[in-house]
């Protein structure tokens, strides 16, 4: 039976970066709770970004812990797709632009600042398993600046399995300086759908913005 996802060449591809964020899709865990926080890319204002030379890798990302940001209001899906809360201060951006190697976004929303955003995007993946699908995002999102990915693993959000790893990247402040950011990406999978959550923070906002971006996530509903 030709079945897409177990060509020899795929199947490679996907141990190789599975073993990258340190799980093999043979021995992975069936179930595990997600810790929190989230994924999404903006520069924020001058004043309050941390530059670091352009070609300088960022530290590996820190996993949030468990804590209570109070959310205000719920944003729902013009197409009743899906549904999340947001803290207060936060607003959907409009103007965001999509986040290279990312599929096409839903909506992106940012705190009064711009030090934190969060993205949801949706894309197509029939007969793809979720594993196999972040893995070729992951290839993907290698090419990004000073890209850094780990801690891979099977969480729930939303009642549906999901894949969760730590993320960390830089987009350019001008042509001599890097943004870092850092946060959590999540791949949620629906039928032949695919929801992609990426909650980032400016790393010098990351410790006061990481219980927002949990908290975001944890909220987060396919309608």
């Amino acid at each position: 039976m030709n079945d897409p996802d177990r060509r020899d060449d795929i199947l490679e591809m996907l141990r190789h970066t599975l073993d990258h964020l340190g799980e093999s899709p043979e021995a992975r865990p069936t179930a595990a709770s997600a810790p929190p926080s989230p994924p999404k890319m903006l520069v924020a204002p001058a004043d309050r970004q941390l530059s670091v030379p352009v070609g300088a890798t960022p530290a590996a990302p820190v996993l949030p812990q468990p804590g209570g940001a109070a959310l205000v209001s719920r944003y729902y899906d013009g197409q009743a797709r899906f549904s999340l809360g947001l803290p207060g201060g936060w607003q959907r951006d409009d103007a965001a632009t999509a986040i290279s190697g990312l599929p096409r976004p839903l909506a992106s929303f940012r705190d009064r600042d711009g030090r934190a955003v969060f993205e949801v995007a949706v894309d197509r993946a029939p007969e793809t398993s979720l594993e196999l699908y972040s893995a070729k995002l992951e290839l993907r999102l290698q090419t990004q600046p000073a890209y850094s990915s780990e801690g891979g693993m099977i969480a729930t959000v939303a009642g549906r399995p999901a894949f969760l790893r730590q993320v960390a990247w830089s987009t350019a402040a001008d042509r001599t300086r890097l943004i870092r950011w850092r946060g959590l990406q999540v791949v949620v999978g629906r039928g032949e759908e695919v929801f992609v959550l990426t909650g980032m923070a400016a790393d010098n906002a990351y410790e006061e913005q990481s219980g927002n971006l949990n908290a975001i996530i944890e909220s987060f509903r396919l309608e």
